[in-house]
């Protein structure tokens, strides 16, 4: 029975949390303790919400870390180019079409 339950998301979880234990380390502690199918799918289920959680908290933390404007983020939309002074202001007020990344050298050998 314990071999019909596909065990690759506890694995997956066993690397996110860290924990030094394989399947078949697992598995050979749930045929001793003679664990059920239920059983099992349980501890896989709690071992997942463990590793989803944790993802989710190192996420927040990097954004946190990050210092970006998570409530109004600057998009080109909501940017103020109007205060950019200086000889290239124009070419910065032009980045949203990407026109400066465009090659035509390229595009005639066809690489875009």
């Amino acid at each position: 029975m314990i071999k019909s339950i596909d065990y690759s998301e506890l694995e997956k979880a066993f690397s996110t949390l860290r924990i030094k234990m394989t399947v078949s380390d697992f598995t050979n502690f749930a045929m001793q303790k003679d664990f059920s199918a239920e059983q099992i799918c349980s501890v896989i289920e709690t071992f997942s919400l463990l590793a989803k959680r944790k993802e989710q908290a190192s996420i927040n933390f990097l954004l946190k870390c990050s210092r970006l404007p998570l409530k109004n983020p600057k998009t080109f939309d909501n940017f103020r180019f109007e205060d950019i002074k200086g000889r290239d202001s124009e070419r910065l007020k032009s980045l949203s079409t990407l026109a400066a990344l465009h090659c035509p050298a390229q595009s005639e050998l066809g690489l875009f």
